[in-house]
């Protein structure tokens, strides 16, 4: 061994969340050195290679204490409420942990570890939801609902770091999804109504919302090899650069729905729940993401029909393991 300082010393942030497994993985395949610690709010497994922290991003102290000691050359932010719902329920918490805590840590990353680049993945949502057509980085902001409110105050707040001089890289990726995705999103929920259906316990009825919607779906190995690349190249990047990520590709629901049917090993009937729809659904939009293929050189490479495959079968392994449920 050389001794030598890792060069990227990478702190993410929401471990316990969907995203963060597969960001880590790709960070340590993808960028050569690198060296992460894997934080949480709860104990969890982190990803093999990874260390890892308790830390809840709204314990002031905590937060000073992970980066004094871990001295992050990158802080990939990935904890937050992510669900539009769960905003919508809860907003003062909403705003505490998407916005306040959010600022808090970047204030604690530039006092201890200034020239630390700050990532921060904001959303697509924060753009005006009657816009329709193609978005990109300059978009009006327009944000509807407490979640895209609180997104869109952070990764505002954070351009105005930028400014000061903190290197600050924003993203804004559009719906992103992928095998262990919660049932708290569409695709997510229905990959486990599917496997659960097929267990013959229940009537072969699906369960869903709006299917008339569209949206831009993107494979999440695919987003996390934007933020890898990222953190690679940061060195490249401006102090303040943003970027969108996306498909670039909208597609109905129901149409999603229909190729994750196909997968499952009975027929199933699909009813609409109202209780499952939303009171507004904004505008179909799609992603433009040619700046991140112009200075990432990122592209999205996962058929979606891949994904929902694999979705579908994540879901009945994870089944599987749950002692009791195959019976």
């Amino acid at each position: 061994m050389t001794g030598r300082k890792p060069e990227f010393r990478v702190l993410i942030t929401g471990g316990d969340g969907f995203v963060a497994p597969y960001a880590a993985r790709e960070i340590l395949n993808s960028v050569e050195g690198a060296e992460i610690l894997y934080s949480a709010r709860r104990p969890v497994s982190a990803p093999a290679g990874c260390a890892f922290a308790l830390l809840d991003i709204l314990d002031a102290g905590a937060v000073a204490r992970n980066i004094a000691q871990f001295r992050p050359t990158h802080i990939l932010h990935l904890a937050g409420i992510a669900s539009r719902q769960a905003a919508e329920d809860d907003p003062v918490a909403a705003w505490s942990i998407n916005c306040s805590a959010t600022l808090r840590l970047a204030s604690v990353l530039g006092a201890l570890c200034p020239g630390t680049t700050f990532l921060f993945v904001s959303s697509s949502q924060i753009h005006a939801g009657n816009v329709s057509g193609r978005i990109d980085e300059n978009s009006p902001i327009g944000p509807q609902g407490v979640y895209a409110s609180t997104k869109a105050a952070a990764d505002l707040a954070l351009a105005a770091l930028a400014s000061a001089g903190m290197r600050v890289v924003r993203f804004r990726p559009f719906n992103h999804t992928g095998p262990g995705q919660s049932a708290a999103y569409a695709l997510g929920g229905f990959a486990g109504q599917i496997a659960r259906l097929e267990n013959g316990r229940v009537p072969p009825v699906l369960r869903a919302g709006n299917l008339g919607v569209q949206r831009d779906f993107t494979d999440v190995r695919d987003i996390v090899r934007a933020y890898a690349s990222a953190i690679a190249q940061s060195d490249k990047l401006s102090a303040d650069a943003v970027f969108t990520l996306a498909s670039g590709t909208a597609r109905p629901l129901a149409e999603l729905l229909d190729l994750m049917l196909a997968q499952a090993r009975l027929k199933i009937e699909v009813q609409i729940d109202p209780a499952l729809q939303r009171s507004s659904e904004s505008a179909a939009s799609v992603g433009d993401f040619g700046r991140a293929r112009a200075l990432l050189g990122w592209t999205p490479q996962i058929p979606i029909e891949q994904t929902l495959r694999e979705m579908v079968e994540y879901a009945r392994l994870e089944l599987a393991a749950v002692p009791g449920q195959l019976q």
